[in-house]
């Protein structure tokens, strides 16, 4: 798939919007031969012309290359592996390496064992994997524009939220999704488009299958 790239000229994001220490950690890895992109709410946030709470990178580098990149750094997590590189004043900025599969997706169990781990991929399957149109668009420190593999752009303009691939599928992956929709409609206070909104009313039960931590971390994002 070809994304729509938007040049600098196009789009509203300024670097003096970005977090100093996301920065840091873009221009290195740019610096170092890597793919280094601006990702999820940080770029919809920005576009909005919001202060984002949170900048979170992704990038080709796989975690072992960014945790030596970075020396006040850790990598964390057993089955979604990122580096957390920290600051003065406890910020951290959070580094991903492109996947072809959500965290909770790509996990299966054999006897109770874990039988695939990390699943790493393209920009373009990194995008692809995302809940919804908005969180899926990318900033690019090489030349700053914006790379667009899901129509988030238009949605944006259009002020609706909708739901990367079919939302059947979706929330069948994975229920939560569909309290992320709810939620973001909620922030934006735009409306949910309407095939996923009906997959919703389909699919609420499914919400139970979901562990009470995880539906518990979900209603207290902010």
């Amino acid at each position: 798939m070809t994304p729509i790239v938007i040049p600098r000229a196009k789009h509203p994001i300024s670097r003096k919007r970005i977090d100093e220490e996301a920065l840091k950690v873009l221009y290195r890895l740019h610096r170092h031969g890597f793919l280094a992109y601006l990702v999820g709410g940080s770029v919809r946030d920005l576009l909005l012309g919001k202060t984002p709470k949170d900048f979170d990178v992704a990038t080709n580098a796989p975690p072992h290359e960014i945790n030596a990149l970075f020396k006040n750094s850790r990598i964390i997590g057993r089955r979604f592996r990122l580096v957390q590189v920290f600051f003065k004043g406890r910020k951290v900025i959070e580094v991903s390496t492109f996947r072809s599969r959500s965290e909770f997706e790509e996990v299966q169990t054999e006897g109770g064992e874990i039988i695939r781990t990390d699943s790493y991929g393209s920009p373009e399957e990194d995008a692809l994997r995302r809940d919804i149109t908005i969180n899926g668009l990318f900033y690019n420190i090489a030349d700053f524009s914006m790379i667009d593999y899901v129509g988030g752009m238009a949605d944006l303009e259009h002020q609706v939220i909708r739901t990367i691939g079919d939302p059947d599928e979706r929330f069948e992956q994975d229920p939560v999704r569909m309290i992320r929709v709810i939620r973001h409609a909620a922030r934006t206070g735009f409306p949910i488009e309407d095939q996923a909104y009906q997959a919703i009313l389909r699919h609420r039960q499914e919400i139970r299958k979901c562990s009470p931590s995880r539906l518990r971390d979900e209603f207290l994002r902010n």
